[in-house]
């Protein structure tokens, strides 16, 4: 054995020894996600025994705080061999919320292949709560529970990157509501509450866990929809929303009817800015209610004097 052989092979006990002694939580698992290692601080902080996670899915600990735009970002980020931070709510055996800051960083192998990701987390007790809740207040519509407008964008822009990357199509759709201000008139603000959780639900109903569905404000509402085989695939899926939210709502006994217009916009046909992908599919949002309301409209479908250049 030679001397750097002898001299790794004897860090490695020191190291391990060193992660164990450790009293915030270190987990190891392979590039899938499953735990292969743990220390005495991560069954501290989750209340698990170790033998209870080997093999197990870090979505064990998932509590339904983070959406699935959150998870996408967290995962796109350590793919792509960049260490990755921020406060978790993490879900713990007891069924309590465990808030933590969490470091993870990519291992990779002799050959530079991704071989394993490590994870520190910190517990953030007492204040942890708070710190977590003021960042996802900061991103999130607190009605809906959806991502707002500024997590919206940055999700948006991130599409852009990835798509670019691997010249991928995606669409933008931007929906706005029809005939909800009389249900505010007819019924109040409570029961336009209601509606809005109500149609943020079906959302994520009709949209698969690839999408990302947000909340702009008022009555607008917008999706990413990635992952498209073709131009037809998001027709389909905006004629499956809109035919979703044109069921009645039954809230506090009453039977609510409303409809939905959408635009859509392609990328890179579209564009290949967020803005104006997000702008040019608001134009055509409009076109659709226009012409009537609860259908809807492509970009590219607009009147040719209305086309501008996509850059």
């Amino acid at each position: 054995m030679s001397n750097d052989q002898s001299q790794t092979a004897g860090v490695i006990p020191l190291l391990a020894k060193a992660m164990q002694a450790l009293t915030c939580g270190v987990v190891i698992t392979d590039p899938n996600g499953v735990i292969v290692w743990g220390n005495a601080g991560l069954s501290r902080l989750t209340g698990y025994a170790l033998e209870e996670l080997l093999g197990k899915s870090t979505a064990i600990f998932h509590s339904g705080e983070q959406d699935d735009s959150f998870y996408h970002n967290l995962w796109t980020t350590i793919l792509s061999r960049e260490a990755w931070s921020g406060k978790v709510a993490n879900r713990c055996k007891d069924g309590s919320l465990c808030y933590v800051e969490e470091l993870i960083v990519p291992i990779f192998d002799e050959s530079g292949d991704l071989a394993n990701f490590v994870a520190l987390q910190l517990d953030m007790a007492p204040t942890g709560r708070i710190l977590f809740e003021q960042q996802w207040l900061a991103y999130h519509d607190c009605l809906t529970r959806l991502p707002n407008r500024a997590r919206f964008m940055e999700c948006l822009k991130q599409t852009i990157d990835e798509c670019a990357a691997k010249r991928h199509m995606f669409a933008v759709m931007f929906l706005d509501l029809d005939r909800f201000k009389p249900v505010n008139d007819t019924y109040g603000h409570h029961m336009g509450d209601l509606l809005l959780k109500a149609i943020a639900n079906r959302l994520r109903a009709a949209l698969r866990r690839t999408d990302i569905v947000a909340r702009l404000g008022g009555d607008e509402f917008t999706v990413i929809v990635k992952n498209l085989g073709d131009t037809d695939q998001s027709s389909l899926l905006a004629e499956k929303i809109i035919a979703s939210l044109s069921r009645p709502f039954r809230l506090e006994r009453h039977d609510i009817q409303i409809g939905v217009s959408v635009g859509v916009t392609l990328f890179p046909a579209d564009g290949t800015k967020a803005e104006l992908l997000l702008e040019r599919a608001d134009r055509a949002m409009y076109s659709a209610k226009a012409a009537g309301g609860n259908r809807l409209c492509l970009y590219r479908d607009l009147p040719s004097k209305n086309l501008a250049q996509a850059v």
